[in-house]
């Protein structure tokens, strides 16, 4: 093991953490100005710095209980060591029998009177690591000790967070028959034990809080958040503004992970099935984009909203971009509006992996981006219940010219995703789907604007040309395009294709 990696095992043991506990957000990162490391994790932050930890204190009880050296433990009691001595992050002897589990010793100490509300350097008591480490059993023990239920880590983080983070059912219960606080929020985002249990999917725990009385309504912190859009103003020449992000409830943070046992406690509970982030994404919306297409169909059994669009987009715009057939035709069923147009694009940092919707796509349709994103069942589906195929995009682009690739930026995926470029130009070049979704979009009704005219002059015929899509082209042909319409380079899709045959 490394110097380096040796202070942060020792740091994580001396909180009562082992690595595999450690739980890092997408945006949690490593920073080392100067020596010094800040790990993230959740709303705790550990500062350890490079140089090393400072000289051991006197503190042999708790270093034999570190050590799993429990005769040597039992020894030192019988010489009366301080039963409370602290090693130098602040762990005793009681916070490593708790983080053992080592039931005989914790009663030793308990029984020698240790202090069962201890705390070490980061705030964490004896308890704390039980329940940070899923010993029931150890935490039982030490509230019957007299442990106090409601200390916080100095972060803010409660006992009953960590257990229901961890997914301890029983560990939480006692908390709470023990008169833990079960409505406490930490002060960095106001999450809530009952959160965390959904955030990290313990449906059980979610279940023994919400039968304890936990708030179901109780939100989030909203924040301002520096996003793109692409549309550029006086006001936001880069294209960029602040929005409103967080303002989550217990069932939001169900349909952005995808739980259903837990999203069906808090409804059954009475949580509102149409219920809104800051961002006015609904439920049924967040749970579509987040590609949770079991927990996105659950919501409309129980009444959500299906035409739901706040953020700009509706659940059948995210069910095309997820490419959920199962939800989408759920979602005609309910009586969800084919034909409603995207508003607003997705408020992103950057170009980015994630599915989102671009300023391009304003205006379009969940047919449009059927024909866009080459899903010809989707399209067909739409089609089929009352979908206008001849509906265009805000700058013009038909369903024809977004299925050839008219106007589009090919640096990413046809979904906006920004991956390895070699899977990119797989997906652009692949002309069967490309001949498959045309002949659906013209089965729609679009054959009758296969002329239209979009960017630079172009039609449909010059996209397909152009990106060397020959079936897909003759196909056009064979339905009406005209191959002698010039662009505004003055040259004809027949020349195009001309020069394509001959290799020119």
């Amino acid at each position: 093991m490394s110097g380096y990696n040796a202070v942060i095992f020792a740091t994580l043991r001396g909180l009562m953490l082992t690595p595999r506990h450690l739980h890092f957000s997408q945006h949690a990162r490593a920073v080392i100005p100067a020596g010094l490391k800040v790990l993230a994790h959740s709303s705790l932050l550990v500062l350890v710095w490079t140089t090393g930890l400072s000289a051991a204190a006197d503190a042999p009880l708790a270093d034999a209980a570190k050590s799993q050296d429990w005769d040597t433990v039992g020894t030192l009691m019988r010489q009366a060591k301080d039963v409370d001595a602290r090693q130098p992050v602040g762990a005793t002897a009681l916070h490593w029998a708790a983080y053992w589990n080592h039931a005989d010793t914790l009663d030793l100490l308990i029984d020698a009177h240790a202090d069962v509300d201890a705390q070490n350097d980061y705030g964490a008591t004896p308890l704390w690591s039980a329940c940070a480490n899923r010993h029931d059993a150890i935490v039982e023990r030490l509230l019957a000790a007299g442990a106090d239920p409601n200390r916080r880590l100095h972060s803010g983080e409660t006992l009953l967070m960590r257990c229901a983070h961890t997914g301890d059912a029983s560990a939480v219960r006692a908390l709470v028959a023990h008169g833990a606080d079960i409505d406490a929020t930490e002060p960095e985002k106001g999450q809530t034990a009952l959160m965390r249990a959904v955030t990290t999917r313990h449906p059980d725990v979610v279940g023994v809080l919400l039968e304890a009385g936990a708030a179901i309504d109780i939100r989030t912190a909203t924040i301002q958040q520096l996003r793109g859009t692409g549309e550029r103003s006086t006001t936001s020449p880069q294209g960029s503004t602040y929005f409103d992000a967080g303002g989550f409830t217990g069932l939001l943070f169900a349909a952005r992970h995808g739980d259903v046992d837990s999203a069906r406690w808090l409804l059954d509970a009475g949580a509102d099935v149409n219920d809104t982030g800051a961002d006015e994404n609904s439920a049924l919306v967040l749970a579509a984009m987040s590609g949770h297409e079991t927990l996105a169909r659950y919501l409309l059994e129980r009444g959500a909203d299906p035409d739901a669009g706040g953020a700009g987009y509706t659940a059948l715009h995210a069910a095309v971009l997820r490419s959920q057939p199962d939800l989408l035709r759920d979602l005609l069923a309910a009586g969800a509006n084919p034909n409603v147009p995207l508003t607003r694009s997705t408020p992103v940092p950057r170009w980015t992996f994630q599915h989102i919707f671009t300023l391009r796509e304003k205006g379009a349709t969940p047919l449009m981006l059927a024909a866009k994103y080459l899903e010809p069942d989707l399209l067909r589906a739409l089609a089929e219940t009352g979908a206008d195929a001849l509906l265009p995009m805000e700058d013009g682009t038909t369903a024809l010219m977004a299925t050839v690739g008219l106007g589009a930026n090919r640096s990413t995926t046809r979904r906006n995703r920004l991956i390895a470029p070699e899977l990119v130009s797989a997906e652009w070049a692949d002309g069967d789907l490309v001949e498959a979704t045309v002949e659906a979009a013209i089965d729609a009704g679009a054959a009758v604007a296969i002329d239209a005219v979009g960017r630079r002059g172009d039609t449909a015929l010059h996209a397909a040309a152009r990106f060397r899509f020959t079936a897909a082209a003759e196909l056009l042909m064979a339905h009406g395009a005209n191959p002698e319409i010039e662009n505004e380079a003055g040259t004809t899709a027949r020349e195009m294709l001309v020069r394509l045959e001959t290799g020119q």
